[in-house]
């Protein structure tokens, strides 16, 4: 008897929430077939949840319900699972999409599994009308980050369901606005958009004004606005409204809308949204003439528009590169480059612009010649580029980030090694700096000297031309790509054969000493003298020209591993002349190394032991300064407390009250190769090194 009492009062309040409903969706639009097939579903299994609080028998339908939740749970894409022990099923159990095979359950898809799990969790956890709508978000959440990456999402027809009742845009923008992950609340807009049938356009800039300020600046803060722009294609009179709505208060934070609500309206009407476009563009609002410029470079991409109404956007374009306002001519310029790898239309007017210098059409074609590569070189005009983006300023840094990836990425493709070592010699000696070790140039391009490093051709041509060039920017450049180098690559390196035997004695001497006075790492230049072997008649040619470098430059300042190189090579050497010769050369170092060892010491000149004493303490304070400084900036001294050794032979941790194991300390220490004449005579080296930067070919 209580049993029937309580079955009797729920079903009265049931009755009064089936009122309230109908009352509440008669005042609304119609909801999807989807969304009222879902209700269905589970609608008697909620009936029994709510009237029957005591032990209720569980029916097929939750049973498929759990099946499919668990599979949801453990993120497994699978559509088939077997029945638990116990549990017997028929096939009028069971719901729509799913099949009873073999004594499983078998989904048909993917979709029809996500039905169900979206269908159980609104069921039973939102059974009213009144829904709280950040208990629906988090619901959803919980369901998304079980199914990321995944086409079809549960999460989103959450939503979906939960839309007759609760508006999501605009619940989406209120936990954007107190404080909730902004991108937690765009995915889960995002996963809800294909299964929304209608959505009111103050919502939908009500979303798109919450997120601006959080998603500033941040790669992927579009994302939203192009899925919002796939679901206005299937509404264009949505899309008239909305473009109507935002000009009646335009805004920086919901003026992106302008142009996806034209180019969604394009899709299905595209003179309608070229009209559009253009009218905004003549605005004497100057945000709403920027986007309308911006829109019309994006329906220059149509690829099924009319060729004809193509014609009239880029009449429209040309006309706003020639604008007086910066800001119109810049983005007219963008959207012209942007289309340059599927038309020709403003080919002539770019080339012009940039053969002038024109920056603004530089640094749109350094990323359309990274972004459009392959397109950009089918039509044949990467080299042309190349050229003339050796104008390029180095202070547009994001220009050239683009050009060094667009280099990089030609490098991948045989035949192009050539090309990018002129472009990048033409740009130095363009913008080169005038100093003795210009380190700029290894960091604007690191990724095409990289790629370029690992053709040995091109790279040894790169090296000889910039040694041998007259223009000293070269050479200040190359010893600042090879002092990077020399803590990240290889130091082999050599110079590129046929450039050597062309050259004359004087070229040769000029060379040795542009070696001497840019390159500063004692392996890259022992292996660039090394190199010079392998020309013609070395004997001849080479020899008297070495031999002093090897003996005389390298070999005094660093006399035992030069000696020790020196026998290396001889022994990989195939010709017996350059045998001997490494050899010959080898031994005079050694020779005069033993000659000034053998000298005796003499006391006299040796600095007493307390000025030794204090110099020493003064130099290590000097390096512990100079450690505290680089170390200032270490991510490890950002997130862990620096606690520094008094005295001890070990270390441990103490945390969470205990005490960890004693670790012992040992030394770590790192040497670097010094120059004799760095240490004897710093200036008297560094006036030596200044004379052979300054070395002029026909110097004798």
């Amino acid at each position: 008897m209580e049993t029937i009492e309580i079955r009797r009062s729920n079903h009265a309040r049931d009755l009064v929430e089936s009122t309230k409903q109908s009352s509440w969706r008669a005042a609304t639009k119609e909801k999807s077939a989807e969304q009222e097939a879902a209700h269905k579903l589970f609608r008697s299994s909620r009936e029994d949840y709510v009237s029957q609080r005591i032990e209720p028998a569980p029916s097929g339908l939750s049973h498929v319900a759990d099946l499919a939740l668990r599979l949801h749970e453990e993120r497994q894409p699978e559509l088939r699972v077997d029945l638990q022990a116990g549990q017997i099923l028929t096939e009028i159990d069971l719901p729509k999409g799913c099949n009873l095979v073999d004594g499983t359950i078998e989904f048909e898809s993917l979709e029809a599994r996500n039905v169900i799990v979206a269908a159980a969790v609104y069921e039973r956890f939102f059974p009213f009308v009144d829904i709280d709508a950040n208990e629906l978000f988090e619901r959803a959440c919980k369901l998304w980050r079980k199914e990321i990456g995944r086409s079809d999402q549960a999460s989103g027809r959450l939503l979906a369901l939960a839309s007759g009742n609760v508006d999501v845009l605009v619940a989406g923008a209120r936990r954007i606005r107190s404080g909730s992950n902004v991108f937690d609340v765009l995915h889960l807009v995002e996963a809800a958009l294909p299964y929304l049938n209608n959505l009111a356009v103050p919502s939908i800039i009500d979303l798109i004004a919450a997120k601006y300020e959080p998603t500033k600046n941040d790669m992927v803060a579009g994302r939203i606005n192009r899925v919002l722009e796939e679901w206005l294609e299937k509404k264009p009179d949505v899309a008239r409204e909305l473009h109507s709505k935002i000009l009646e208060d335009l805004s920086e934070a919901t003026s992106s809308l302008l142009g996806n609500a034209v180019v969604a309206l394009s899709k299905s009407d595209y003179a309608a949204g070229v009209e559009i476009a253009r009218t905004d563009a003549r605005s004497d609002v100057l945000m709403q003439a920027q986007v309308g410029t911006w829109t019309l470079g994006r329906l220059l991409l149509d690829e099924h528009a009319p060729p004809e109404a193509i014609n009239v956007v880029v009449e429209a374009v040309i006309h706003l590169i020639g604008s007086e306002q910066p800001e119109l001519r810049s983005q007219a310029i963008r959207a012209s480059v942007d289309a340059m790898h599927t038309t020709s239309a403003f080919d002539s007017l770019l080339l012009s612009l940039a053969e002038g210098g024109d920056q603004d059409v530089l640094c749109a074609a350094a990323s359309a010649l990274f972004l459009k590569s392959k397109e950009i070189g089918e039509r044949g005009l990467t080299q042309r580029w190349l050229q003339l983006l050796t104008a390029l300023k180095p202070e547009f840094k994001g220009a050239i980030r683009d050009l060094d990836y667009a280099m990089s990425q030609l490098l991948s493709e045989p035949g192009h090694g050539e090309m990018i070592v002129s472009t990048l010699g033409q740009w130095i000696a363009n913008h080169g700096p005038q100093v003795p070790i210009d380190s700029g140039t290894a960091e604007l391009f690191n990724d095409t000297l990289h790629a370029l490093s690992n053709l040995e051709a091109n790279w040894s041509s790169l090296v000889t031309d910039w040694l041998l060039s007259d223009k000293q920017t070269h050479a200040a450049a190359l010893a600042g790509i090879l002092t990077q180098f020399s803590h990240h690559a290889p130091t082999k390196i050599k110079l590129d054969k046929s450039r050597l035997d062309k050259l004359s004695t004087d070229d040769l001497l000029f060379l040795a000493r542009r070696m001497l006075g840019y390159v500063h790492d004692r392996a890259q230049v022992t292996s660039l003298a090394l190199s010079m072997l392998q020309s013609n008649d070395a004997e001849k040619r080479i020899y008297p020209v070495l031999r002093p470098l090897l003996v005389e430059e390298i070999g005094y300042d660093y006399p035992r591993s030069t000696a020790d190189a020196l026998h290396k090579a001889a022994q990989e050497m195939s010709s017996v002349g350059n045998r001997d010769f490494l050899r010959a050369a080898a031994d005079a170092i050694n020779q005069v190394t033993e000659a000034q060892s053998a000298l005796p010491s003499i006391n006299e000149l040796r600095p007493p032991t307390r000025l030794r004493r204090l110099f020493s303490r003064a130099r290590a304070k000097q390096m512990d300064n100079s450690f505290e400084e680089a170390n200032k900036n270490s991510i490890w001294r950002q997130i862990a407390t620096h606690i520094p050794l008094k005295a001890g032979a070990g270390t441990f941790n103490y945390r969470d009250s205990s005490y960890g194991p004693s670790m012992k300390l040992s030394s770590v220490s790192h040497s670097i190769e010094l120059p004799r004449r760095e240490a004897f005579d710093p200036i008297g080296n560094s006036i030596r090194h200044l004379g052979f930067r300054l070395a002029k070919r026909d110097d004798t």
